[in-house]
């Protein structure tokens, strides 16, 4: 029987490095990956890819290790990449809609091109820590795929992570993920405004007003699915309107312009938070 290939896919944050770091120092539990593999949708963080040209690349030849970025094909139809796609068509990645992993995650594709299919399978290392152990799932795969989750085998938490990437490397990546994703943390917002010099906080406002302009602006409060369907941010007010998005240190909310409006949480209190009776 063959043995299956195994690959691990990198993702450029906190625990992908993490995994690095025990193949580095030897505690890689169980086999160790043949390959790095790093699907690239064209529109990490630029301090992701700052890390990976500076940090990442140098250790994987190091350790010897190939470091393979995959690229999807570019679609006359969908657009050069990922935040293309969305925008001709005026619409966010939703949770009910989102396709940014099957349709952008090029591994399978990669592995069928090899021929990996027929000569034994795929094992796919996947960086996941035990305080999401949530992600962990297993029946989605390929019949020719498995899925291994080295840092849940070796017990380790995000802090664990964090630590190792500080001894290894002397810093910690940034979280990976889409500079424009509408589920990421007010403070990653904040981060996008403090450098709009670089053009991609005035890309994202001109993003949702072509949305609110398609689909028509959110209700006030009113309903979770409209809420999150138009605004880019997820909450009460849209970038457009929101001078700087500061954060509270002591309640970590958007307290000054880009104010916070859950429904869920909102509907709780006799007096909403956003300031809506």
């Amino acid at each position: 029987m063959s043995v299956p290939h195994r690959v691990l896919s990198f993702g450029g944050g906190v625990q992908s490095h993490a995994l690095l770091a025990l193949l580095g120092q030897g505690r890689y539990p169980g086999d160790a990956p043949e390959e790095i593999w790093l699907c690239d949708p064209h529109n990490e963080r630029p301090q992701t890819y700052a890390f990976i040209e500076r940090v990442t690349k140098s250790y994987c030849t190091r350790l010897g290790v190939p470091f393979i970025t995959l690229e999807r094909h570019v679609s006359p139809s969908r657009g050069p990449d990922i935040r293309e796609a969305y925008q001709r068509r005026a619409a966010y990645p939703l949770r009910s809609n989102r396709v940014c992993t099957v349709e952008w995650k090029v591994m399978a594709r990669e592995c069928k091109r090899r021929g990996w299919h027929r000569e034994g399978g795929v094992e796919k290392h996947i960086g996941i820590s035990l305080d999401e152990l949530h992600r962990a799932r297993t029946g989605q795969e390929q019949p020719w795929e498995t899925k291994r989750y080295p840092l849940i085998e070796a017990r380790l938490f995000r802090r664990d992570c964090i630590r190792l990437c500080q001894d290894e490397f002397g810093a910690v990546p940034v979280k990976s993920g889409c500079w424009w994703c509408k589920y990421q943390r007010p403070t990653q917002w904040r981060e996008v405004w403090e450098h709009r010099a670089d053009g991609r906080w005035q890309q994202a406002v001109d993003w949702e007003r072509a949305v609110v302009a398609r689909r028509g602006p959110p209700p006030a409060c009113s309903s979770t699915r409209g809420h999150d369907a138009r605004w880019s941010s997820g909450h009460r007010h849209g970038l457009a309107e929101s001078n700087s998005p500061w954060i509270s240190p002591r309640r970590r909310s958007v307290t000054v312009a880009i104010a916070w409006c859950r429904p869920m949480s909102c509907h709780r209190r006799k007096e909403h938070r956003c300031g809506r009776m």
